[in-house]
């Protein structure tokens, strides 16, 4: 999974934040991004793509065709983990438990709470996405 951000944007909600402490971000938009790049998490581009990714933001600000920053959630320290076979074991449900409603696919694992993989990038991003279908149109 990419998680997409429109940097003005998202500097812009981390700088809100930080100001209501007292403080702001101490580096400007391209200093965060080309720290940024050196990671493994960071989605690379090639000349043929200019060097960016355009996505489309629907926000009451932008409209259209951005450019943005793409995170790989698998590779992002906060994103997947690393469990045992022991804890993947205890986390999955047993044959014949109840479900929560949720119709499960045959031959995927099936967990009691949720999946122990998954780091809290996840868990904001899947909680983001169930937010955006409860509040759109259908």
């Amino acid at each position: 999974m990419i998680l997409y951000l429109e940097p003005h944007l998202a500097t812009a909600s981390v700088n809100k934040e930080l100001r209501k402490g007292g403080s702001a971000l101490p580096l400007r938009l391209r200093d965060i991004r080309d720290q940024l790049s050196r990671m493994a998490f960071w989605m690379k581009t090639t000349k043929g793509e200019n060097y960016q990714i355009i996505k489309r933001f629907w926000t009451e600000r932008l409209t259209g065709k951005q450019p943005a920053w793409g995170i790989i959630l698998d590779c992002h320290p906060l994103g997947r983990r690393e469990v045992s076979d022991e804890d993947f074991a205890a986390a999955l449900r047993e044959p014949g438990d109840p479900g929560n409603g949720e119709i499960g696919y045959p031959g995927y694992p099936q967990f009691k709470d949720a999946d122990p993989r998954k780091g809290p990038l996840y868990s904001i991003v899947e909680a983001w996405l169930k937010w955006e279908k409860e509040h759109t149109n259908p």
